[in-house]
């Protein structure tokens, strides 16, 4: 299983680096992070600036692709007395390490492979690896017996026999972006007195049905990215991409993709690792469901996207809590297609007439802050409200699993009017400052709502979820477990903001 870092993070060598106008440059490439660098110098003056991308070749022989570069730093100058040295700081955002150049134009990605920290877990594919318990001594005796190794090889008491099924695929499935498939890859060394070293490493692909540019293929990348964050229950750090260029001559081989500022988890988040019991999609189990839902839920990415890129901030914040956290979860709702919504207030001849009559005396008046309100607030009549869209996505939950959150309009209903208090500063009667809490449970409704409700469209089978039990190591099962205790804390909170008023 992977752990730790991308291998190639602290590489640190020197080679010849050739620039966007042919010029070729010495340098040094080291990679940490968002310091990674290429250190460029040279007695002849040269310029990077409109270099976006870098090909150089190590003096190792290895193929190296700076892709999306910016110059940090140069062309500076230095005079050591007998020659000026003239050099510059480049920041590669990518750079593709292998056997071939690449570059950012044109289409030169067949498919991409990555894996992600938290696959064991979103995949538990238990049945792949195993130890046989019974019958170890006839068995043995067969395997022994078929080897053919001119020589008898004595049977202990209790011999041991450790397996892999061979079954290298654990799920498939073609979508829009093409075919997301996740495999297991197995190394191995052969087994000596020193014992028996298989290690997996769970590998996940996306083959478009044809080539893609660079940028396409890491937008895809990020998209599925997105939606294994989600069923995990935190946001996945990227271990190792490798990208197969299209082939040339017919020959492809892949190439170490290093990204020097992936997405990736917050260091200070200290929550639990996720647990295979607390997946909201099962692979395993349910292979049709989830590939029914991934296939469904990637299809509208493209609409979606922007409502789930601030649905993924907001969630990546895990376990700290604030106000801006509860602000940009109710706006997520906002920013969602038309589409997301089936009702539409109706819009009486009265009231279409009062409303026309009201647009055209406020035109009238110069422009101000008031007038462009009053203007903005007209436009809305007969479109859904802030808190009418988020009922509606909450009654998608509340339909199928109601029991298990009952009155969840009404924990809604407030969430919004605590963003409101704090955006509009409109009174709802509730010190939500002495109640700090309740702004947690709020930004933690807000978020089951968008994203359960987005995977019930999909075809997640929200009910099985709702039936299993939780160890509350994704957010999703803790916010189940603890929504009656916090329902009873919001109503009494009301309740005595009631007797108050």
């Amino acid at each position: 299983m992977d752990k730790g870092q991308p291998k190639q993070e602290g590489l640190a060598k020197a080679g010849i680096f050739t620039l966007a106008n042919g010029s070729t440059v010495k340098g040094e490439l080291s990679l940490k992070g968002a310091s990674s660098a290429l250190a460029l110098y040279s007695d002849e003056f040269f310029d990077p600036h409109d270099s976006k991308d870098i090909t150089g070749r190590l003096f190792d022989g290895t193929h190296i692709s700076l892709i999306n570069c910016v110059t940090m730093s140069g062309t500076g100058s230095t005079d050591t007395g007998q020659m000026i040295y003239h050099t510059a700081s480049i920041f590669p955002h990518y750079v593709v390490i292998g056997n071939r150049f690449i570059s950012s134009a044109g289409q030169p990605v067949h498919s991409v492979y990555f894996t992600i920290d938290d696959a064991p877990a979103v995949f538990y594919d238990f049945n792949a690896f195993g130890m046989t318990l019974h019958n170890t001594k006839d068995l043995m005796a067969r395997i022994v017996g078929t080897k053919d190794l001119n020589r008898e090889i004595p049977i202990g008491e209790h011999p041991k026999i450790f397996y892999y099924t061979g079954n290298d695929e654990i799920i498939s499935v073609d979508t829009v972006i093409g075919r997301i498939s996740v495999a297991h890859r197995i190394s191995y060394s052969f087994p000596g007195p020193e014992g028996i070293h298989v290690n997996n490493r769970i590998e996940i692909s996306i083959e478009p049905p044809s080539a893609l540019s660079f940028a396409e293929a890491m937008t895809n990348l990020c998209d599925l990215l997105s939606f294994l964050s989600i069923v995990a229950g935190r946001p996945q750090n990227i271990l190792n991409i490798k990208i197969l260029p299209v082939p040339v001559a017919g020959r492809s081989h892949p190439l170490d993709l290093y990204w020097s500022m992936p997405p990736c988890r917050k260091n200070d988040i200290a929550e639990r690792k996720p647990h295979q019991l607390d997946i909201l999609l099962s692979a395993i189990r349910e292979p049709e469901e989830f590939k029914a839902v991934l296939k469904a839920w990637i299809e509208r990415h493209t609409t979606w996207r922007s409502a789930r890129a601030r649905f993924d901030t907001s969630f990546s914040y895990q376990n700290r809590y604030e106000v801006n956290r509860l602000v940009g979860a109710a706006n997520m709702f906002d920013i969602l297609p038309s589409s997301a919504f089936q009702r539409a207030k109706g819009v009486t001849p009265e009231l279409e007439e009062a409303r026309s009559t009201a647009r055209r005396q406020f035109r009238l008046l110069p422009q101000s802050p008031e007038r462009d309100s009053i203007l903005s607030a007209l436009g809305r009549i007969g479109k859904p409200s802030l808190k009418h869209k988020i009922r509606e996505r909450a009654e998608l939950i509340y339909r199928s699993v109601g029991w298990r959150f009952p009155e969840l309009v009404l924990v809604v209903d407030h969430a919004v009017n605590c963003r409101n208090y704090y955006v509009h500063g409109t009174s709802s009667g509730v010190d939500y400052d002495a109640n700090g809490f309740l702004v947690n449970f709020f930004v933690d409704t807000l978020e089951f709502v968008f994203a359960a409700s987005d995977l019930v469209e999909s075809g997640w089978s929200i009910q099985e979820w709702a039936d299993r039990g939780s160890v509350m190591s994704h957010p999703f099962g803790r916010y189940r477990v603890a929504y009656q205790q916090n329902l009873d804390i919001l109503k009494q909170v009301l309740s005595q903001s009631n007797e108050e008023s």
